[in-house]
Order: C-alpha cells, then structure tokens, then sequence
C-alpha cells in the first residue's frame, strides 16, 4: 500500500520519464531512408553471368560530381527496401620483385651483329621473368632479344624489348629492364641489336621473378582549358577546369608534338582559382629521338587531389614554347564492391551531403580476398529518386543533434531514476 501511495503522490514524475523514454525510442532510427537520397543509378546485372555473387560497380564522374567528396553517402540497396553492406576498393594495383642467383656465361660481342650474353641461373625451380643489363655505357638505346633453354642448345624466344641511357649536364635517365614469359629454364640468352652503333659495355645482368598488378585509371573529362606562352617569362601555362570538386586526379600526360626537348614542370591546384597548392615542383619531362628509337617521359604523377582547379607551368628557359595540346587527368578508379544474390533488383543511392560515415563489416571480409575475378556489373543513368524530400527535419541536416539530444536526455533518465530510488527508500523507511 505504501509503494501504491508512493507513486500517485508523484505520478507527475513517472509521467515525464515515459515521456523522455518514448522520446528516445522515436529518435533511434535507421541510417537509411529513401526520402533523404536525390539520385539513384539502377545496377545492371544480368543472370546468365551471375556465377560469382561478389558484385562490382566502377563510381562514374557523374556520382563523384554530385556525392559527398569522401563518397560517405553512397548505399546499396536491394529491392528499394534495405541497405546492404559494402566496400569500397580503390584500385591502385602493387608491385613486387625477387632477385635470383645467376651467373654469367658467355659476354661476347660481333660487330654489326651483337652483343650476347647467356646466363646460367642453377638447377632453379623458380620462375623468372624479367632482366635488368646493367651497362657503363652512357647515351644509347638498344632493341633486345631474350631466349631460353634447357640445354644450350636448343634455344626458344620468350620475349623482347629495348633499353636506353641518356645523361646531359640537366638530367640523367636509364631504362634497362626487359620482361619476358615466365620461365623456369635454366639458361638464358640475351641478345643486343647493335645496330650500327658500336659495342655496349655490359658489366653484369640481375635476374628477377617480378608481380605486378596494374593500377586501373580513368581520364577525366575537363570542362576547360587554357593555354598561354609568355614568352617575355619564358613559360607556358595551361589552366585546366574539371568541372567540379571531388574528382580524384593523381598523374597528368602532358601531350605535344614537339620532339628533342627538356623541360621542367610545376603543377598547383585550387578549389576556388585564389587560393592555390603547389603540388609538383620542377618535375622534368622530356623526349629524345635518335633517328630509330624515341625516348618519351611525358608523365607527372602526385600525391592524389580531388581539386577542381589545375594549373601546370612549363619552363621553357631560352627554347621556343612546346607545342602543347590539351593534359589528360588522371586518376585511379573506385569501385563498390558488395555480395548480391539473383532475383533482386538493386540501386545505388547518392548525393545526401548531410548522411554520416558508414562502416560495415564486409569490408573486412573483402580485404583478405581477391577481387579480381567479381563481377563487373554496369551502372545505368542517372534517375532523380521521386521519393525524395528536400525539406529534411533538423536532425537530418544536424546529424550531431540527435547524438546529442539521445544523451541528455538518458542522463535526465538517470537522474530521476536516483532520485526516485532514494525516496522509495526514504517513504518505505
């Protein structure tokens, strides 16, 4: 009868915890819901190839330009009804080498013939594929033949390449790698075009087992381009728009038709055309021909930006401008990657700047598997999802607000629940 008493003399303060309690459970709501996404793009999958049903998606320019720039909004959703778990990989591709026990055999030279040289690498199980001639040698280029054998006798080619070496007072460039077939024979021989060029001293050659999984880029599209030579500078500068914010660029091939040139090249970018970041500074590039061969490294790479602003300054010191047609952008593909089955639909949602950070398991999950081998499902065009609400409550646009309310108002909880648990005491003693 006491406890009875107890609680309709403060029936007032069980009625605000119901309420509070209530409040909570109303605030506790799911990540995803469909009203709050704008964009969506139908993943194409057909049946017949469905064999794997690890799903991959390449994210295209139009969900980079309208997505959050860290891709935080993007959900999967099967059947227009629930969120599934994915990861997203990017494919930067790896590269790993292993040198191997070799000697040398035979070092010869014919004139107007070749250089050859066999290479005896042991009684070995492991596979090779690729050499590096290391040369004393300066300014030559070279076309190279590699053949192999069990016996030194019978000899079978197993690829071909070409080597150079280039050295002036500004720079030095060497490229004497040369990869072939997988081989697990014993004896290699590798022959050297002489070419009417005289002798190239080699001193030795590595042997190596080399892996490497390409990166898997895109060129991007740019909007606009500029293209300016001061000649009172010296320099020629070429001002590259993309359109918007959040495309990831890390490498630019810097296309001319001028041939025989050296330059040194700065690169800054921007998000506003104010405020500007050097990113590259004095990377040369440069191209030599020697009547047959032509030497080219066009290429400047950086550390990864998602600016929309780009700009690359060419040095052309006391030469005439290069004749510079319009950079390619590029950058290194994302993909979605998640575990779909046959007979559902499924939809990849985009362009809620104001959804929070998901993290799923799968992701772990991925990570100790090869991707290679999913399937590569198409994305179809962009659709405006008729569902969506623009006018988001305030606990969609404030996604800290309803964190914040859920903890005040336990802590209220917990403070009336003390508060009571020490009265019961009080009244029933």
């Amino acid at each position: 009868m006491k406890i009875n008493s107890f609680i309709l003399e403060n029936r007032n303060i069980f009625f605000i915890v119901s309420i509070l309690f209530l409040l909570n459970i109303n605030l506790l709501r799911a990540d995803f819901f469909l009203n709050h996404w704008p964009y969506y793009k139908n993943i194409i999958i057909s049946e017949n190839e469905l064999d794997n049903k690890i799903i991959e998606i390449k994210i295209d320019s139009e969900i980079y330009k309208k997505s959050h720039t860290d891709l935080k909004d993007l959900r999967v959703v099967e059947d227009s009804k629930y969120e599934m778990p994915y990861s997203i990989e990017v494919k930067l591709g790896s590269f790993s080498e292993t040198l191997l026990k070799s000697k040398i055999v035979e070092n010869s030279f014919l004139k107007n013939e070749f250089n050859t040289v066999i290479l005896d690498l042991g009684n070995l199980t492991t596979i090779h594929n690729q050499v590096n001639i290391i040369s004393l040698s300066e300014n030559f280029s070279r076309k190279v033949s590699i053949e192999s054998s069990i016996d030194k006798i019978q000899w079978k080619k197993i690829g071909s390449g070409e080597i150079s070496g280039f050295r002036n007072a500004d720079f030095s460039f060497r490229d004497t790698a040369v990869k072939y077939l997988d081989s697990k024979s014993q004896f290699l021989r590798i022959k050297i075009d002489d070419g009417g060029k005289g002798d190239l001293s080699i001193s030795d050659v590595e042997v190596f087992f080399s892996k490497e999984i390409l990166a898997e880029e895109t060129s991007w599209d740019i909007l606009n381009s500029n293209i300016v030579n001061d000649k009172n500078l010296s320099l020629t500068t070429v001002s590259l728009d993309l359109g918007f914010e959040g495309i990831p660029s890390s490498k630019i091939l810097i296309k001319t038709e001028t041939e025989n040139f050296y330059r040194l090249v700065d690169v800054k970018a921007s998000t506003d055309k104010r405020n500007w970041e050097k990113i590259v500074n004095k990377q040369p590039i440069f191209s030599f021909s020697d009547g047959g061969s032509l030497i080219i490294d066009n290429v400047i790479e950086y550390p990864e930006i998602k600016k929309r602003f780009i700009e690359i300054v060419i040095y052309n010191q006391d030469d005439l401008p290069l004749n510079v047609l319009e950079p390619n952008i590029i950058g290194v593909n994302r993909s979605v990657i998640f575990k779909g089955d046959l007979g559902h639909m499924y939809r990849l949602y985009y362009g809620n700047l104001n959804a929070k950070n998901v993290s799923y398991d799968i992701k772990y999950f991925f990570e100790n598997i090869d991707t290679r081998n999913s399937y590569k499902a198409i994305l179809g065009i962009e659709q405006e999802n008729i569902f969506f609400l623009d006018n988001l409550s305030i606990f969609d646009r404030h996604s800290w607000l309803m964190p914040g309310i859920l903890f005040l108002t336990a802590s209220i909880l917990a403070i009336i629940i003390v508060i009571t648990i020490r009265r019961i005491k009080l009244y029933t003693s």
